[in-house]
């Protein structure tokens, strides 16, 4: 059982934009705006990273530091055991991205419920696991949410040409 739930945990942000996909597959303009403002998200978490440049938490530091110093020196950024940075946790700010965008969406308590307790067990695993400290899933929460509901009020701003009521014109109708 607890090998499942690090396995929702693990995946939760493949699994959620995967049942949004679906779920929104007959709102086209919403689609296109979940998948847009995902890849927004991935962005803004990348330059967040780069910019706090917060390590992963690791149980050995001497480790984390060696491999830091040698992947600087070499110039190759990606052979370290878990990634660079930690902050923020691009798992919670996926998750919680599609959890907000979705309870936007449909207002529906059941799939928000569903989507939180996925969102819930992918931040646990993360940190159970030494991929992030509570801060950095957190603030990856913080991110999400934020993309999230920006991503969703501009989806919504988005007109594709109102219908409106003609005023009347007093014409005189013929049979």
């Amino acid at each position: 059982m607890i090998k499942v739930l690090d396995l929702i945990g693990e995946f939760g942000p493949v699994i959620l934009f995967v049942i949004t996909i679906f779920l929104l597959r007959f709102k086209a303009n919403l689609l296109v705006y979940y998948c847009v403002g995902m890849l927004l998200k991935a962005i803004i978490n990348a330059l967040l990273k780069v910019i706090i440049q917060q390590p992963r938490p690791i149980e050995d530091p001497k480790l984390f530091n060696s491999t830091l110093q040698y992947n600087r020196s070499h110039r190759f950024y990606y052979q370290m055991p878990y990634d660079k940075y930690g902050m923020p946790s691009g798992h919670a700010s996926s998750v919680f991205y599609s959890t907000m965008f979705v309870h936007l969406a449909f207002r529906d308590i059941r799939t928000t419920l569903l989507y939180l307790l996925i969102s819930v067990l992918t931040m646990f695993q993360r940190v159970n696991n030494l991929y992030h400290s509570i801060t950095q899933v957190i603030s990856g929460a913080f991110v999400g949410i934020l993309v999230g509901w920006g991503t969703f009020y501009m989806a919504t701003q988005h007109k594709m040409g109102s219908l409106q009521r003609k005023k009347d014109d007093f014409a005189p109708m013929f049979n």
